[in-house]
């Protein structure tokens, strides 16, 4: 059957990899992204839930509810893996 090809799964692979690329330096542009999260934060939860193979670099581009809730600064935003949050002191 054609979606049990070898072929598309190199194609999913591929592409999977291209997309992934630029989701990681937009992740840089802070202001860009939280807006991008914003529209399409389920999405990529979904890739999460979905795609075992890339689940690492998917919830790499995660941000927690704590900073989204917060007004954005430069030193709030960043990447929901625990050694890139905020500390209490920092401001």
């Amino acid at each position: 059957v054609l979606q049990q090809s070898e072929i598309l799964k190199v194609i999913h692979e591929n592409v999977v990899k291209k997309w992934l690329e630029p989701f990681s330096e937009l992740a840089e542009m802070k202001e860009n992204y939280k807006k991008f999260y914003e529209a399409f934060s389920k999405n990529l939860k979904l890739g999460i839930h979905e795609d075992s193979t890339n689940q690492g670099r998917l919830s790499e581009l995660l941000l927690s509810y704590r900073i989204l809730s917060q007004p954005y600064t430069s030193s709030v935003l960043c990447l929901s893996h625990p050694s890139r949050f905020p500390t209490p002191g920092d401001n």
